[in-house]
C-alpha cells in the first residue's frame, strides 16, 4: 500500500491572490477599496448569489444531494461503527469519515428538495471537501515545522531544491489521512512585472477611469437637463393651476376625498388634483360626476402644461322651440353659447353648462312623466301641446353650427328679413322661457340650501322633531320633493297665447274707433300678481302687448318658484276708454285655473269667458253701447238744428232697451213759401251703430207718418274726405291706427264740433230738411 501511494504525487502551487481593484479614487489619487466585511456576511451574500443565479432551476442543482435528516441518520450509524472499532488508529477514523461522506453522497435518493434544504446539503458536501483541504494544509504545516525549524521561511534548510520543501512524516504532528511522503510542496514566487507592463496597466486604468468619468458626467448632464425640464413643466403646471384658482374654480386633491370617487370609479392617488365645477355645494342634488382631473401634459408639441380629463366631454344644451300645430320646429331659442375651448377656463365653463342643462332636463323629464296632459317624450325631446294652435318642444341635444349662426343672424336685421314677424316672436318667446327655466333652477338650488340649513338647526334644537345627524334622510326628502317647473311654464305659455289672442281682438275692435272717433281711444294694461293673503303689486301702466304678457308670466313663474306658494295665476287689468265723458270698458285677464277674461260690467255678473269669439262679440256690444250713448249726448247738445225751420223743437235722444238712439222731431206746419215739406207734424229718428272690423256704420231710420226712410252713414266718410289721412297707405301692411302707429294729425282733424255738425247734416238730410249737407 505504501509503494502504491508513493507512486502518486500531488502538486500544490500556492500563489498570491489577484490584487483587488479599487472602486473609486479620491481627489488626492488615493485608491478606495471595498471592505472585506464579516465572513458570515460573505457567506450569506454568496448563498444569495447562488440562489439568484439558479432561479427556478435551483432544485435541479440539488436534486442529487442528500437531505439533512438522511445525513444525520448516516452520521449516527458511522459513529456507532467507529466506537466498535476501538483498535483503529486516528488516521483510519478520519479516512472512515471521508468514506462516510462519500457513501452518503452516493446513496442519497433522487428526491427533490426545497431551497433551504438544498443549501444545507451543499454545506454538508462542502464540509467533506474542507476536511480534505484541512488535511493537506495540516501536512504542509507539520512538514514545514518538522524540517524548517533550523531556518527561517519556506526556503530554509531541509528543502528539496531551490525554494522547495520535501515533506517527511511528522513526528509529533497531526495524523494525516494520506501516507507520509505522498505530498510535496513547492513555493513558486510570482514573477515581477516589467516597467512597460506596469505603465500599460496604469494607462489602461487611467483610460478606464476617464471613460467612466465621462459616462458619469454625461449621466449627470442628462439628469440636470431632465431636472430643468421637470422644473419648467412644474412651473407651467402650477402657474396654470393658480390661474384656474384665481378664476374661482375649486381645486381639490384625491386625498381629501374630492375627485377619487367621482372619476371613472378608479383608485386615485393622493397627488392627483381635480377641479370641481358642479353645483353640489350650492344646493344641487344631481348625482352626475362634476370633477375634472388635472393631468400634466408631457407631449413635446404642447401649448399648455395642463390637460383636462372631463367626464362631460359631449357638450349638450337645452333648446326650446315654439311652433304651430302640424308645422316643423324650425325656429328655436338661442342655446347657451359655448366658449372657445382653447383655454382651460372655457373648457370648464362648457362642461359646467352641459352639467347644468343635464340636471335641468332631468327635472323636466321627471315632471313630464307625472303630468296628466298629452305630453310625449321621444329620446331626448319633450313635446308639450299648449293649445289647439301652439306646441312646445324641449330638446337636449348638441348645438349644431346652424343654431349658432342663426343666433348671430338674429341680431342683424338685414339678414333676418326673410323671417316673418310671427316666427321671430315665437323664437323670442322660447328664448325668454329658456332663460326663465334656468333662473328657476338656480333659485331651486338656493331654496335647497335654505331648507338644509333650516332642517339642520331644527334638528340641533331640543324637541326639534328630528334626530341630529339625519342629514341623509333630509337629503332624500329634498330629492323626492315635487317640482312645478314644467306646469308653471305650460300655464305661462297658455296665458301668453290667450293674452295674445285677446290683444288681437282689442286691436281689431278698437281699430275703427281709433280712425273714426273724435276722442282719443286709449287701452291701458296693468299686470297684477297676487299671492294668498298679500296685497297685489301693480306695475307701470302701458299699452297691452304680447311682450308684456310674456314678461308678466315669466316674472310670476319665477316668483312662484322662489316663494314656493300655490300659484293663483297671473293677470292683467285692461281698461279701454273712449274719452273722458264715456264710461270705460274694464276686464281682467286671468291664467288660473285656465286662461279666461272676466268683464266688469254693471248689467251682468262677472263670469269668466274662455272663448275668444264670445269675448269679441261682447266687447263689440259694450263698445257700441257706449258709442251710441255718447252719440245721444252729442245730438242732445245741438241747440239749433236748421235755419230753415227755426221753430223746430230739438228732440231729446235717449237709448232704448235695444241700445238704439231714439229721438222725436217736432216738425212745424206747412208754410206758403213751400220750403217746409208737407209730411206731417212729427218724425221719429232711430240711430243704430254697427261695430265691425272694416268700419263703423250708423243706420238712420226716419218714420214720418206713413213714410219711412233709411240711410246708412260711415264714420270714416267725414275724416277721409277732410283730412286725407289714408292718401298714402303704408307698404308694410300695418294699419296706421294700430297702437303707436296712429298719425299725429288724426286727433287734430277729429273734433267734437266737427263730428256734431257732420252728424247734424246727415240727420237733416235724412229728414229732407237740408238738401246740401256740409262736409
Amino acid at each position: 500500500m505504501a509503494a502504491q501511494h508513493s507512486d502518486k504525487r500531488i502538486k500544490l502551487f500556492l500563489e498570491r491572490s489577484i490584487e483587488r481593484l479599487p472602486f473609486d479614487i479620491t481627489d488626492k489619487a488615493e485608491e478606495i477599496y471595498l471592505p472585506d466585511g464579516d465572513p458570515a456576511e460573505k457567506l450569506k451574500r454568496k448563498i444569495k448569489i447562488i440562489s439568484d443565479v439558479a432561479g427556478e432551476k435551483f432544485d435541479e442543482f440539488t436534486e442529487n444531494l442528500p437531505s439533512p435528516q438522511d445525513q444525520l441518520d448516516e452520521n449516527a450509524e458511522s459513529q456507532e461503527s467507529t466506537t466498535q472499532e476501538e483498535g483503529a488508529s486516528k488516521d483510519q477514523s478520519q479516512g472512515s469519515e471521508v468514506a462516510v461522506a462519500a457513501t452518503t453522497v452516493n446513496v442519497v435518493a433522487n428526491t427533490r428538495v426545497t431551497s433551504p434544504q438544498g443549501i444545507y446539503a451543499k454545506l454538508w458536501h462542502a464540509q467533506g471537501e474542507i476536511g480534505i483541504a484541512l488535511d493537506v494544509l495540516n501536512i504542509i504545516i507539520s512538514s514545514y515545522q518538522a524540517t524548517g525549524t533550523g531556518g527561517s521561511g519556506l526556503g530554509g534548510a531541509g528543502s528539496s531544491g531551490p525554494g522547495g520543501l520535501s515533506i517527511s512524516a511528522p513526528q509529533n504532528g497531526i495524523p494525516s489521512v494520506l501516507p507520509p511522503g505522498s505530498l510535496k510542496c513547492e513555493y513558486v514566487p510570482k514573477a515581477t512585472q516589467s516597467t512597460a507592463v506596469q505603465n500599460a496597466n496604469d494607462k489602461l486604468s487611467l483610460g478606464s477611469k476617464k471613460h467612466h468619468l465621462k459616462n458619469a458626467a454625461n449621466i449627470l448632464m442628462q439628469g440636470a437637463q431632465k431636472l430643468k425640464r421637470v422644473m419648467a413643466n412644474e412651473d407651467q403646471f402650477w402657474a396654470e393651476a393658480l390661474k384656474l384658482r384665481k378664476n374661482n374654480w375649486c381645486i381639490v386633491s384625491a386625498k381629501s376625498g374630492g375627485g377619487g370617487g367621482y372619476h371613472a370609479n378608479r383608485m386615485a392617488s393622493a397627488s392627483q388634483l381635480f377641479v370641481q365645477y358642479g353645483f353640489r355645494d350650492v344646493g344641487s342634488l344631481f348625482g352626475d360626476r362634476a370633477y375634472a382631473e388635472l393631468i400634466r401634459n408631457h407631449s413635446m408639441t404642447k401649448a399648455r402644461g395642463i390637460q383636462l380629463n372631463i367626464p362631460n366631454k359631449t357638450s349638450k344644451v337645452i333648446v326650446i322651440s315654439l311652433a304651430r300645430q302640424g308645422q316643423p320646429h324650425t325656429h328655436e331659442s338661442r342655446s347657451s353659447k359655448f366658449k372657445d375651448s382653447r383655454t382651460l377656463h372655457s373648457q370648464i365653463l362648457n362642461a359646467q353648462t352641459t352639467l347644468f342643462d343635464a340636471e335641468l332636463f332631468q327635472e323636466l323629464v321627471n315632471e313630464a312623466r307625472s303630468m296628466t296632459n298629452s305630453v310625449s317624450i321621444v329620446d331626448n325631446e319633450i313635446f308639450l301641446p299648449i293649445n289647439d294652435e301652439l306646441e312646445l318642444k324641449i330638446a337636449y341635444k348638441t348645438p349644431a353650427e346652424e343654431d349658432t349662426t342663426s343666433t348671430t343672424e338674429l341680431d342683424n336685421s338685414s339678414t333676418s328679413i326673410d323671417k316673418s314677424k310671427d316666427a321671430r316672436r315665437l323664437e323670442g318667446t322660447a328664448d325668454i322661457f329658456r332663460c326663465a327655466m334656468q333662473l328657476i333652477q338656480h333659485r331651486r338650488h338656493r331654496f335647497n340650501i335654505k331648507e338644509r340649513t333650516d332642517s339642520f338647526f331644527k334638528s340641533s334644537r331640543p324637541g326639534g322633531g328630528r334626530v341630529a345627524g339625519s342629514f341623509g334622510q333630509i337629503q332624500q326628502t329634498l330629492q323626492h320633493r315635487p317640482t312645478a317647473m314644467l306646469s308653471l311654464t305650460l300655464q305661462s305659455l297658455q296665458y301668453f297665447s290667450f293674452s295674445k289672442k285677446i290683444h288681437g281682438v282689442i286691436c281689431r275692435v278698437t281699430r275703427t274707433l281709433r280712425q273714426s272717433w273724435w276722442e282719443p281711444i286709449r287701452v291701458h294694461s296693468v299686470d297684477v300678481k297676487s299671492a294668498p293673503g298679500g296685497a297685489s303689486s301693480v306695475l307701470e301702466a302701458s299699452s297691452i302687448s304680447a311682450v308684456s304678457a310674456v314678461a308678466s308670466s315669466v316674472a310670476s313663474t319665477a316668483a312662484a318658484a322662489t316663494q314656493r306658494v300655490t300659484n293663483h295665476g297671473m293677470g292683467s287689468a285692461v281698461t279701454i276708454s273712449m274719452g273722458t265723458k264715456t264710461p270705460a270698458v274694464r276686464f281682467v285677464l286671468r291664467s288660473h285655473p285656465s286662461p279666461c277674461v272676466i268683464l266688469q260690467l254693471s248689467d251682468r255678473p262677472p263670469s269668466p269667458i274662455t272663448h275668444v269669439a264670445e269675448f269679441e262679440r261682447i266687447l263689440e256690444e259694450e263698445l257700441a253701447s257706449r258709442a251710441i250713448q255718447r252719440i245721444c249726448e252729442v245730438l242732445n247738445s245741438v241747440e239749433k238744428w236748421s235755419d230753415k225751420a227755426p221753430t223746430m223743437q230739438s228732440p231729446n235722444f235717449v237709448m232704448d232697451i235695444e241700445k238704439r238712439c231714439v229721438g222725436v222731431f217736432v216738425i212745424p206746419a206747412k208754410q206758403s213759401n213751400g220750403k217746409v215739406p208737407l209730411h206731417g207734424s212729427t218724425a221719429n229718428v232711430l240711430l243704430e251703430i254697427h261695430m265691425k272690423a272694416e268700419a263703423i256704420s250708423l243706420t238712420l231710420k226716419c218714420n214720418q207718418g206713413e213714410r219711412t226712410t233709411s240711410s246708412r252713414i260711415y264714420f270714416e266718410d267725414y275724416q277721409l274726405v277732410n283730412t286725407g289721412i289714408f292718401a298714402n297707405p303704408q307698404s308694410n301692411g300695418v294699419h296706421p291706427h294700430d297702437g303707436d302707429n296712429q298719425p299725429d294729425n288724426a286727433h287734430k282733424a277729429r273734433t267734437l264740433e266737427g263730428f256734431r255738425q257732420w252728424l247734424q247734416d246727415r240727420v237733416l238730410a235724412t229728414l229732407d230738411l237740408d238738401t246740401k249737407p256740409s262736409k
